[in-house]
């Protein structure tokens, strides 16, 4: 990118995405001050982001996502107020997150899949972007329990914390999410029982709890979630489930409960019956409390 490009002053959007870039984002590029979006996502950019980047104040939109930039986080990020959508995943930056609880505006943060973040906590400050809508912290070195804080984000939609190291049970604020469509929580350290009524999550699509240490029984409160299509919550030690096979829509299902400590108390009601079997996809067996179960259905 050349220096010379941060002359174009009165650029109102740059999209330099999906080409072949590579070198260091110039520190130039902060002089378009009338920039409301900078896409530079999917390059081989590297270095660092500016640390003026604050100099962007009409900036709405900021992808850097898909480059191998590195370095910490600039602090001044947290002066972009205007910023609605901050995209910086799969990148290789390290050290700790700045404080970012200012950007009042945000409806998306993004900064998966960047695994060489120092391992830390997730920052109570997430919890003062009110109007977020998707938050994506999957595999960032996330560490011990999800804050109470995250309660305050009830207009989110999707919900990305998976392949960290999180601990600590499923808070009972996430059942009270009435928009929220995706939420991914596989692969941590999540452990006890599941919230039980989940009667304030009418819009939740997708739930991926697998490969964690939970316990107790699945939901029945699951059958009463109208959009809910998807249940993959393999690999926990649930002991008990509801009965999917009475839900009308089962033929759009795809559930997984292999690997946990199911009996057949609770599998087989989804086999028997007038209104049995017809799941899109069903995965049950194996169940490390029945042994004698060496197969996998997909009805």
């Amino acid at each position: 990118i050349p220096a010379g490009i941060g002359s174009l002053t009165k650029l109102a959007t740059l999209q330099l995405g999906s080409n072949q870039l590579s070198g260091t984002i110039p520190v130039q590029i902060c002089n378009l001050t009338s920039l409301n979006s900078l896409y530079l996502f999917n390059n081989q950019l590297t270095g660092s982001i500016p640390a003026n980047i604050n100099q962007l104040t009409n900036l709405l939109y900021l992808a850097l996502y898909s480059n191998q930039l590195t370095g910490s986080l600039p602090p001044s990020l947290n002066q972009l107020s205007k910023l609605q959508r901050l995209h910086l995943w799969s990148n290789q930056f390290t050290g700790l997150w700045p404080y970012l609880g200012d950007l009042a505006d945000l409806r998306e943060l993004h900064l998966g899949t960047t695994p060489t973040y120092t391992p830390a906590a997730i920052p109570e400050w997430i919890g003062n972007l009110k109007y977020l809508l998707c938050l994506s912290i999957e595999n960032t070195a996330r560490t011990g329990p999800l804050p109470g804080s995250l309660a305050n984000l009830t207009a989110l939609t999707h919900f990305w914390v998976h392949d960290n190291q999180l601990t600590g049970s499923v808070p009972q604020y996430l059942t009270t999410f009435s928009a929220m469509e995706f939420m991914y929580l596989h692969n941590n350290q999540f452990s006890g029982p599941l919230p039980q009524n989940w009667s304030g999550t009418p819009a939740l699509y997708y739930i991926q709890l697998s490969n964690n240490r939970l316990t107790g029984a699945l939901p029945a409160s699951w059958l009463n979630i109208p959009a809910l299509r998807l249940v993959f919550v393999h690999s926990n030690d649930f002991t008990s489930m509801p009965n999917f096979s009475t839900l009308s829509y089962r033929s759009s299902m795809l559930i997984r409960v292999d690997n946990n400590r199911l009996d057949f108390t609770s599998l087989e009601p989804n086999f028997t019956g007038t209104n049995t079997h017809g799941f899109s996809y069903f995965v049950w067996a194996n169940q490390k409390a029945i042994r004698s179960e060496e197969h996998t259905s997909e009805l």
